[in-house]
């Protein structure tokens, strides 16, 4: 079991050799190339991350990550370079980079940004569209929850406000990716989204990494290194899981956020900032500040709006729509035929709680599709093995499998429900639902949980399908 899948493009043998030798050492798997042009062909959406020399002859960096981008617009690409410059960093970073380090560099600070840029990576729903220039400013979310409508719907007041937005989740909600959509409604838009996952940054090298540091500040600041904060200069800096800095860092970040200015580490003048600042915590910051653990005016600084997505259980209605969507996305990166979703196959997935939110049902349809021979995913294909359910003895316990005699036969109207037919999927829920209404006389209660859907949720369907009875 690898910790992930590498791309090291570098030019310079012994660089090659020495990240190669780093990055199996410490559990990755890796693959190598010497020119832009075999990093163009060696790259698949499979690699969790590359990382890409600046520097190189007949094809350079920069129009290497254009082209990877353009492949896929999802790649984690981390830029590498002997020669960097704050210019060349952030024309890599709004070109989509997720981050870039100057040669030489030591074991430990190689480490720590790979797993700093893989960790913090794009969300499932993610998009770049503000780096190809979306003009839109309106923010689309493409769900049928109200809660979710609810969010969408506060957030399209304060698109072009330069105010700072708090979400709160569960871990796998998709809180980046709103995030992202927040970035990509604003005038901030066509300028760079900087990502920092706080829980995967050494308690040592926040201010480094948040604030920059100059060579020769302490021991091991071998070159410069441009903060997080100026690389988001004049767009929006996204700080995962805040909630896990300590108070001293908190207290940093605060006097940050007043002054609109940095002290990088050595430096002897302030450098001055504009940047948007969104966070994300998925433990509940207000409860934090009654408890000591975060900072009462930072979180006011930070809560210009507070925002909280609802888990994927709390929002079943959304589960269909995005199983889809992965069922797409898997197949248009591996370039083949989406496969078609039994509506038995739908039921169980409606049926499932989701502990691990959005970032699980993606992990198990893409397992889904690679395991599931032929062009139909039915009940059979989302084996027991796949799914836990919470449990209070163990923690979790698997899902009940299939009993002898239990048969993926669906009514002859809704089997092999192509994946582009948003109304037959419809048409099969629908059925569902009227079926279940009947055999407990319209008992909406009973009908709820043998559906396994709150009442409300039931409610708003019976009125959405226009069920009578």
């Amino acid at each position: 079991m690898t910790k992930g899948r590498i791309l090291v493009c570098d030019d310079e043998e012994d660089t090659v050799f020495l990240m190669q030798k780093q990055l199996e050492k410490a559990g990755y798997q890796v693959e190598t190339c010497m020119n832009g042009l075999a990093c163009v062909e060696a790259y698949t959406p499979e690699f969790d991350l590359v990382l890409l020399d600046l520097n190189m002859p007949r094809m350079d960096g920069l129009e290497v990550l254009a082209k990877i981008l353009t492949t896929d617009p999802e790649a984690v690409v981390v830029m590498v370079t002997s020669y960097s410059s704050l210019e060349q960093a952030v024309t890599a970073m709004k070109l989509g980079a997720k981050d870039y380090m100057r040669k030489p560099f030591k074991t430990s600070y190689l480490l720590a940004t790979v797993e700093e840029a893989i960790q913090g990576g794009a969300e499932p729903e993610a998009t770049k569209s503000a780096r190809k220039g979306d003009t839109s400013r309106k923010l689309d979310i493409s769900s049928e929850s109200p809660a979710m409508q609810k969010i969408a719907d506060t957030l399209n007041k304060i698109t072009d406000k330069n105010i700072s937005v708090v979400i709160g989740g569960e871990s796998g909600t998709g809180k980046e990716v709103l995030a992202k959509k927040i970035h990509e409604s604003s005038d901030r838009s066509s300028q760079a989204f900087v990502a920092v996952n706080c829980p995967a940054i050494p308690e040592t090298l926040v201010e480094s990494i948040l604030f920059g540091h100059k060579k020769g500040s302490f021991t091991g600041a071998t070159e410069n290194r441009v903060g997080k904060f100026e690389l988001a200069h004049k767009g929006t800096l996204f700080l995962d899981e805040i909630g896990d800095l300590s108070m001293e860092n908190q207290a940093k970040i605060l006097r940050v956020l007043q002054e609109r200015e940095i002290d990088p580490l050595g430096a002897s003048k302030s450098v001055p900032i504009d940047v948007r600042v969104i966070c994300a915590s998925s433990k509940n910051l207000r409860i934090a500040c009654e408890e000591g653990r975060f900072r009462t005016d930072l979180f006011y600084r930070l809560a210009d709006i507070e925002l909280s997505i609802p888990p994927l259980r709390e929002r079943k209605e959304d589960i269909i729509d995005l199983a889809v969507h992965f069922i797409n996305e898997y197949a248009k990166e591996n370039k083949e035929k989406p496969k078609k979703l039994n509506h038995s196959a739908a039921s169980k997935l409606v049926g499932y709680e989701w502990p691990g939110n959005v970032r699980e049902l993606r992990s198990i349809i893409r397992r889904i599709c690679i395991m599931t021979s032929g062009e139909g995913i039915d009940k059979g294909s989302i084996t027991d093995e796949y799914l836990l359910r919470p449990s209070q003895s163990d923690g979790f316990q698997q899902m009940k499998p299939p009993q002898e005699g239990d048969t993926d036969s669906t009514p002859s109207n809704v089997v092999s429900l192509p994946l582009d037919n948003r109304t037959s999927l419809a048409d099969s829920e629908r059925q569902q639902i009227e079926a279940v209404l009947q055999e407990t006389d319209f008992n909406v209660s009973k009908a709820a949980k043998i559906l396994n859907i709150g009442r409300a949720t039931l409610y708003r369907k019976i009125k959405k399908y226009k069920i009578t009875g």
